[in-house]
């Protein structure tokens, strides 16, 4: 529970259940631990994974990168007086119109996913100063697009060409990224890709280029992860000349940041397995193999094994494994861990409609938010 344990009775009283909580402070610490065994490769936070863009604001001192999606995720970061210069624009499938006021900002990097978003960019602004870098993203290998939706980028071959198109337009740092998701822990999935990618870089000559390897995340959770599963995910990839590599991470990096208090609803006896309702859902993206949550109680008692799951849901399964007390009973209340990403940022998750949020610096509160808020 990081340092804010001795605050979460006061909490609770306070603000009632389901009250979810994320830590700017762990992520911190997460990020010092990354940097300090990988000094030489750049870090990103992915915004998408928070949802809560004054974090991402708070946070973005300690990246080299904050990654966004959409338009409005772009507008809300700035409104919360996030520098241009922090943001890492992906997309798909954006219009000249959207693009141009964008640029006017001065963005640290855009990334392009489509032919068609890069003769945008060409006619829209030529001025290598106006963006710091631009990515051309590397389809995963097999992809094949959905007649007329482009997302997840370029064949590499073609990734490369329009590398050198874009040289050709003095934009003076350029590279691909290559972001599909791996999520599970099989080292040869992470690897092969990306070692194809950076070695198709390594052979493109580019006179006074600054070239970047940007290599994607979908990691576990850190504490699942550690330190030794980065390195297992990056061996291979570091020895890569005068190519700077980025990683950009979101559930490694927030996972553990994020945690609920839910109250026990009913407890139901079924054979061979014990139900506990909880006032708190789920949502479907998160309880994935990689990053389950991790449920437990307040009390040291006798445990038996039980499933917890969403009262008022039929698919918010928490934790099918929980080792709860023999005793439990309506009105308790349990910690749910591992609930920093992909949670607070897709609405339905571990929280219900009448659930608080807290935005908190260890024992600190910064905001806070009713569901509705959003």
């Amino acid at each position: 529970m990081d340092n804010c344990a001795k605050h979460i009775p006061d909490w609770v009283a306070r603000f009632g259940t389901p009250l979810w909580v994320f830590n700017l402070a762990v992520v911190r610490r997460i990020a010092d631990k990354i940097d300090q065994q990988f000094p030489n490769i750049g870090l990103e936070l992915a915004a998408k994974s928070i949802g809560w863009p004054s974090a991402a604001k708070l946070l973005s001192s300690y990246f080299d990168g904050i990654m966004v999606c959409t338009v409005d995720e772009l507008r809300n970061l700035l409104a919360k007086g996030m520098e241009p210069q922090c943001v890492v624009w992906y997309g798909a499938g954006r219009t000249g119109e959207e693009m141009l006021p964008v640029l006017e900002k001065n963005l640290g990097r855009i990334v392009l996913d489509s032919e068609r978003e890069v003769e945008n960019l060409i006619s829209l602004k030529r001025d290598s100063q106006a963006i710091g870098t631009i990515s051309i993203r590397v389809a995963p290998e097999g992809y094949c697009p959905s007649k007329g939706y482009e997302r997840f980028g370029m064949p590499l071959r073609s990734a490369i060409e329009t590398l050198r198109q874009l040289a050709g337009c003095r934009y003076s740092r350029i590279g691909l990224a290559y972001h599909a998701d791996v999520m599970e822990m099989n080292p040869d999935n992470w690897r092969l890709p990306r070692r194809r990618l950076i070695d198709a870089l390594a052979t493109v000559n580019l006179p006074g280029t600054n070239i970047h390897a940007d290599l994607g995340g979908g990691l576990p959770p850190f504490s699942l992860l550690g330190t030794e599963g980065l390195s297992l995910y990056l061996k291979g990839l570091s020895d890569c000349g005068d190519i700077h590599l980025t990683i950009c991470l979101g559930r490694a990096l927030v996972a553990d940041a994020g945690w609920a208090v839910a109250t026990v609803v009913s407890v139901k006896e079924v054979p061979n397995r014990t139900w506990v309702m909880v006032d708190a859902g789920a949502n479907v993206l998160v309880p994935l193999p990689s990053s389950r949550f991790r449920v437990e109680s307040f009390s040291g008692e006798p445990r038996r094994p039980c499933t917890v799951a969403d009262a008022y849901s039929s698919f918010g399964i928490l934790d099918s494994d929980a080792q709860l007390p023999v005793n439990l009973k309506p009105g308790d209340k349990l910690i749910i861990r591992r609930a920093g990403a992909y949670t607070w940022s897709m609405r339905s998750s571990v929280i219900a409609a009448s659930g608080t949020a807290l935005l908190v610096d260890d024992g600190i509160i910064l905001e806070h938010m009713l569901d509705g808020d959003r």
